[in-house]
């Protein structure tokens, strides 16, 4: 059976778990900023792989206003498992 941790998609869309958290716990304005330019690359990366399949939960997301519009364009169709 594989391990998902030596799977590269399952670890890259575990950091946006880490993201989504840091940005929750973080009160500081421009360290927020920096998180969510992280988070944008991050949603990037994925996206560039081409077989990003799997919605992340709401836990693993920042808030709306501040999700890269690349996130919701990739996701505007159905989910893809």
């Amino acid at each position: 059976m594989a391990n998902l941790f030596d799977d590269p998609m399952f670890l890259a869309e575990q950091q946006l778990g880490r993201l989504a958290i840091q940005f929750r716990r973080c009160r500081d304005d421009q360290q927020r900023q920096e998180i969510v330019q992280r988070y944008e690359r991050a949603v990037q990366d994925l996206i560039e792989t081409g077989s990003w399949r799997r919605v992340p939960p709401p836990e693993n997301q920042l808030p709306d206003e501040l999700m890269p519009r690349n996130y919701f364009e990739y996701w505007d169709g159905d989910e893809v498992e």
